[in-house]
C-alpha cells in the first residue's frame, strides 16, 4: 500500500493536487509524519514488559514501584496451573516478555527451544540468589542460564487440629473415609498424582505407565470422599473451616495458619515435592532488555522482602533470608529441616510421550468426578453487589491502614518478640485473604434468580415447618450460601432441606432425605417473604 492510499484510508476522500512541486512536498511531508509516528510507537513498545505469572503471586505494589523507577509499563497477566500457562503461551495470542513458572515446565520449554538465555552478568542483584538454590535448579536448568529462581517451597497436608485428632504424618490419611467430604486435593496434574506416588514409595518423576495407572486408581478410589480439587481457593476453604484437610503449598499453609490458629502443616514421612518457581524469558519476547531489568528488580533485597512478606513462600534470596528474625528462619513450614528436604524430589519434565499419558489419565480422573473440579456458589446479583462493595472498602480504606500498622510495628525492631508486628501482619493477611476470597467467589459463582411464586418455598423466603418426628415447629429462612447463619436459622437453598422444599406450598407434607437409608417428614405451615438486609458471612 502506497502513502497516498494510506492517507485515503485514514479518512481523506479527496486529495486536491496542484503542481508537481506541491505533490512532492506533500509526499515528503507525509513520509516524515508517518516515520515520526512509527518511531513514537516503537518507543512506547520498548517501554513495556509483559509478565505472565501465577495468580496472587506477587505484591502488586512492587509492580507500581518498578514502573515509577524505570519508566517501563508492566502489562501483567495471571494463570492457574503451568499447563494453563503453556497452552496460552503456545497459542501465540500474546508475546510475553517474562514468564514465572515451575521447574518441570522450565525444563519442558527449554527442551522445545522456547526459552532465551538470560544475561545474569548484567544484573546488579543476581548475586543475592543463594548458590545452594541455584544448585537445586540445576536439576532442570543445568547451567543456570535460562531461569532465575523466584520462590520455592514444599507440598504437604494442611489440617485442622480441632477436627483431625489423630497424628498426621502420612499421605494415607487422605484416603480415610472418616473425613468424607472434608478433603481438598490440588487441582494440578503433577501435584495430584504426586500424592499417591510418594505414598506408595514411588518417584514423582516416574515414567512407568503401570505406576501412573496405579496412582490414578488410588485417586479414583479417593474421589468419593474429596470435597473438591482447588488451587488458591483451598487456603480460604481451610481458613473458613469449610474443609478439614487440604494438599497445600507451604506458603499458602503459612498464611492460612496465621489466620486460623487451629491449622497445622506437615510434609508426610514418605516425602513430597520441593518445587522452584523461576523467571524465564521466552523466545518470543519482544523486550528482552526490559525483561532482564524486571527479573533483576525482583531479586533486589527490598523488593524480594516485600514479596516474601506478601506470599510467605521460601525465598532463595540470601540477603532477605539473612535479615529475617530467628523465629521466621526456624519456621519449618517455610524453611523445612534438611531431613525433610532429603525425602523430597524436584519435578522434572518427563518427555512428550509421558506428558501426553499424564494428560489422558488426568482428564479421565476429572471426567469421572462426581463433585466437579470447582465448587460453584449460587449467588444473587445483590450478593455480588455486596461483595464488590466490601472489596472496594477493604482495598481503598482498610488495606492502607493495615499496611501502615505493619510498617510502624516493624520499626520497633527485634521482630522475634515484637507482638505488635506479628498481630499487625496477621490482620493484614486476613484482609488480603478476604479480598481474594470475595474476588474468587465473584469470578466463579453462578448468578441465580428466584422464580418461585409468592406462595411457594424459594430463595429469600421464611418458612414455618412442623417436624412430625419431633412434634416441634420451627422457622427457617432460605438464603444463598454467603448469607447462611445456622445460629439464626438461615440455611442454604442448596441444602438438603432447601432442595426438598423448593417449589412446595403451604399445607404440603414433604419428605426430607438425609441419606439413602434415612429421612424425615415436615409439614409447611407458613411461607413469608424474607426481606432483611443481612451482612455477608465472615471468617
Amino acid at each position: 500500500m502506497n502513502i497516498l492510499e494510506k492517507y485515503y484510508l485514514q479518512g481523506k476522500s479527496k486529495i486536491i493536487l496542484g503542481t508537481f512541486a506541491l505533490i512532492v512536498l506533500f509526499i515528503i511531508s507525509t513520509v516524515m509524519f508517518t516515520g515520526c509516528f512509527s518511531s513514537n510507537q516503537k518507543n512506547d513498545n520498548e517501554n513495556t514488559v509483559t509478565v505472565f505469572n501465577y495468580g496472587d503471586y506477587i505484591d502488586v505494589n512492587v509492580l507500581k514501584t518498578f514502573e515509577k523507577e524505570t519508566g517501563i509499563q508492566v502489562k501483567y497477566e495471571e494463570y492457574v496451573t503451568p499447563e494453563d500457562m503453556y497452552t496460552k503461551y503456545k497459542s501465540g495470542v500474546i508475546n510475553y516478555d517474562v514468564i514465572c513458572t515451575s521447574d518441570y515446565m522450565v525444563e519442558k520449554m527449554m527442551q522445545e527451544g522456547e526459552v532465551q538465555k538470560i544475561d545474569t552478568s548484567s544484573m546488579e542483584y543476581y548475586k543475592n540468589i543463594d548458590k545452594k538454590y541455584l544448585d537445586f535448579c540445576k536439576v532442570f536448568d543445568p547451567t543456570n542460564e535460562y531461569a532465575v529462581p523466584y520462590l520455592w517451597g514444599t507440598v504437604g497436608i494442611l489440617y485442622n487440629t480441632k477436627v483431625v485428632k489423630e497424628k498426621v504424618d502420612s499421605w494415607s490419611i487422605l484416603w480415610n473415609k472418616k473425613y468424607d467430604d472434608q478433603i481438598i486435593m490440588q487441582n494440578s496434574m503433577r501435584d495430584a498424582f504426586m500424592v499417591p506416588l510418594k505414598w506408595k514409595g514411588l518417584s514423582l518423576n516416574t515414567t512407568n505407565p503401570k505406576e501412573l495407572v496405579q496412582a490414578q486408581s488410588l485417586l479414583l478410589k479417593q474421589k468419593p470422599i474429596v470435597e473438591a480439587y482447588l488451587v488458591d481457593e483451598a487456603r480460604d476453604a481451610m481458613v473458613s473451616g469449610d474443609a478439614s484437610m487440604a494438599v497445600m503449598y507451604s506458603g499458602d499453609a503459612t498464611v492460612a495458619m496465621e489466620e486460623n490458629e487451629d491449622l497445622d502443616y506437615v510434609v508426610p514421612k514418605e516425602g513430597s515435592n520441593v518445587w522452584f518457581d523461576c523467571f524465564l524469558i521466552p523466545k518470543t519476547a519482544e523486550h528482552k532488555e526490559a525483561a532482564e531489568k524486571f527479573i533483576d528488580y525482583m531479586s533486589r533485597q527490598d523488593i524480594a522482602q516485600k514479596n516474601f512478606d506478601y506470599i510467605y513462600y521460601g525465598t532463595p534470596n540470601k540477603a532477605v533470608y539473612d535479615a529475617l528474625d530467628d523465629e521466621t528462619k526456624e519456621d519449618y513450614t517455610i524453611f523445612p529441616e534438611e531431613a525433610t528436604l532429603n525425602k523430597c524430589e524436584v519435578y522434572k519434565y518427563l518427555g512428550e510421550k509421558t506428558d501426553q499419558y499424564y494428560n489422558r489419565l488426568w482428564k479421565e480422573l476429572k471426567y469421572i468426578s462426581e463433585r466437579g473440579i470447582l465448587m460453584k456458589h449460587k449467588l444473587t446479583q445483590q450478593d455480588v453487589d455486596k461483595m464488590k462493595a466490601e472489596i472496594e472498602h477493604r482495598k481503598v480504606e482498610v488495606r492502607p491502614e493495615l499496611l501502615e500498622h505493619v510498617k510502624e510495628a516493624r520499626a520497633h525492631g527485634d521482630l522475634s518478640e515484637n507482638f505488635e508486628y506479628h498481630a499487625a501482619k496477621k490482620e493484614k493477611n486476613r484482609n488480603e485473604s478476604r479480598i481474594r476470597y470475595l474476588e474468587r467467589m465473584i469470578r466463579t459463582c453462578e448468578i441465580v434468580e428466584d422464580h418461585s411464586d409468592a406462595d411457594q418455598v424459594g430463595l429469600n423466603k421464611t418458612v414455618t415447618l412442623y417436624f412430625e418426628e419431633d412434634d416441634e415447629t420451627d422457622k427457617f429462612s432460605f438464603v444463598t450460601t454467603v448469607l447462611v447463619d445456622t445460629m439464626q436459622n438461615r440455611v442454604s437453598i442448596e441444602s438438603p432441606l432447601g432442595k426438598a422444599l423448593l417449589g412446595h406450598k403451604k399445607g404440603e407434607r414433604v419428605y426430607i432425605p438425609v441419606n439413602p437409608q434415612y429421612g424425615y417428614y415436615v409439614e409447611i405451615k407458613e411461607i413469608e417473604p424474607f426481606n432483611e438486609d443481612i451482612p455477608l458471612n465472615q471468617y
